[in-house]
């Protein structure tokens, strides 16, 4: 059974890959919906300094792994290899070096994606806690 303190912790002292997989193993698909449901209900009794926090950590994990900034960057500069040393260089050579490059680029951004994905999974649920606990304030 996941307790408060292992989520303040997981939110406050763990780094963006620890949250991830905290967040994976506690709501992950592989969990019994009961048992998502008991970390649900675990996360309800999270305060409320905890709960902006995890919502701040979760909004700079997003943008940190947002590769819809990075992936033009990149595009441009496999491009830009290409047509500068494909003058120097046999093309067959830049063009599997460029090959090489952009699919070592693709399974990278296919993990930030992941993390990404988790952390705004993560945020939408201290989100609509944060929100169940401010509408039973105001009741």
């Amino acid at each position: 059974m996941m307790k408060v303190k292992e989520i303040n912790n997981a939110i406050l002292k763990s780094s963006n890959k620890e949250i991830k997989e905290f967040v994976n193993k506690h709501f992950g698909k592989n969990q019994s919906a009961s048992d998502i449901m008991n970390h649900f209900n675990t996360l309800k009794k999270l305060k409320g300094d905890i709960l902006i926090l995890g919502i701040a950590r979760m909004d700079q994990i997003e943008t940190d792994y947002d590769i819809s900034k990075s992936f033009p960057s990149l595009l441009a500069i496999v491009v830009l290899m290409f047509g500068i040393y494909g003058k120097i260089f046999n093309k067959v050579i830049v063009f599997v070096l460029a090959t090489i490059l952009s699919i070592s680029l693709l399974v990278k951004m296919k993990k930030e994606r992941r993390i990404r994905a988790t952390a705004v999974y993560f945020r939408s649920l201290l989100i609509q806690i944060k929100q169940i606990n401010e509408s039973k304030k105001h009741s």
